[in-house]
């Protein structure tokens, strides 16, 4: 933090520092404004960025069309938003959210996605959380999203096991209520794992409804939603540390179709489950080589476009490095409060 550390510098706090002489609350407070304002500067430097890279069209191969822009009403069709992304100054932690006609699915829930929602003002008659780790920065905003009661009932969680657990620990101890009630089905990976909310050892919650185990199935896939206009299904990306991965498809003369998987993700199990998907958005940890794995997932699975989430500010070198595994220039950088359209006019 270039400025802060100036600011501390021409004042002499840097010297006092160092030499281990005791600092004084007015000189802790010098600190604080010091790197809020430097701070502010990389939050106003990440929207000019936002500005940048915003206002892009792609036309996909059977005559689609992927938008990227700031503004989430300019486009009709198929609309996913990114909340969050990652843990850089200035940024949110990772959320992507799907909408379209009325209903909203959330993918990951990490701090503030609260305070995004209500500014974005994305929130829909019907919404559906989807959870693809219990890694913390994907569940920690999850206790809190719910206990003010703004999403519309009937609140619905999917996510690995766990889950449950965490729910009901957080919001006892933090004597939280949830007025809308919620309920959690969790994705277990054999038959040797417990079944059923009544084999649980946890109590539970007072506003919580009983959930599912679900199970995999025959081709490791749990089939979560499933009705006239869309279907989301899940599959385990890594056995070690249970991680998932979602397709979102829209069934009808659309047939838009997103997946999303993780960092984690291990190349074989998933491929044929996300052939041909439409868009790919894959998490990535921010390296050369990381994108080098997305571009060839992508690949493996022709994917007719690719959407990295997770990257630096920048991400030349990633976008870079993706395209040249992908084969194709439909590739695009997730940033926080961009939203991506995908319709088949244009």
């Amino acid at each position: 933090m270039r400025v802060a550390a100036s600011k501390l510098r021409k004042s002499g706090i840097a010297q006092r520092i160092s030499s281990g002489k005791v600092i004084s609350r007015s000189t802790r407070r010098l600190i604080r404004i010091a790197v809020s304002d430097d701070l502010v500067k990389i939050r106003q430097a990440e929207r000019r960025k936002v500005e940048i890279v915003t206002d892009q069209s792609f036309e996909l191969p059977g005559g689609k069309f992927l938008h990227i822009s700031s503004d989430h009403s300019k486009h009709k069709g198929t609309k996913f938003a990114f909340l969050g992304t990652s843990l850089f100054p200035g940024r949110t932690e990772p959320c992507l959210l799907v909408k379209n006609e009325g209903r909203c699915f959330i993918f990951n829930c990490g701090d503030n996605v609260y305070r995004e929602l209500q500014r974005a003002s994305y929130l829909e008659k019907q919404c559906t959380i989807f959870v693809t780790s219990m890694d913390i920065n994907n569940i920690v905003g999850l206790p809190g999203l719910l206990s003010p009661g703004v999403l519309p009932p009937p609140v619905v969680i999917y996510g690995p096991q766990g889950l449950r657990q965490y729910i009901r620990a957080t919001l006892r101890a933090c004597f939280a209520r949830v007025p809308t009630k919620y309920t959690v089905h969790e994705l277990l990976l054999n038959n040797d794992l417990r079944v059923g909310n009544q084999q649980s050892q946890d109590l539970m919650h007072e506003d919580e409804l009983y959930g599912d185990d679900l199970l995999c199935s025959g081709n490791d896939s749990y089939p979560l939603v499933e009705d006239d206009h869309l279907n989301v299904i899940s599959w385990s990306l890594c056995q070690k540390k249970q991680s998932c991965g979602f397709i979102y498809k829209e069934t009808g003369t659309s047939g838009n179709s997103i997946a999303l998987v993780s960092r984690k993700s291990e190349r074989v199990p998933w491929c044929l489950k996300a052939k041909d998907v439409d868009v790919l958005v894959h998490e990535i940890d921010n390296t050369i080589h990381g994108a080098q794995i997305a571009g060839d997932q992508a690949k493996a699975i022709n994917a007719k476009s690719l959407v990295m989430s997770g990257c630096s500010r920048t991400g030349s070198q990633e976008l870079e490095a993706a395209k040249s595994r992908f084969g194709k220039a439909s590739v695009a950088l997730s940033m926080d409060h961009v939203t991506f359209t995908l319709n088949n006019n244009g």
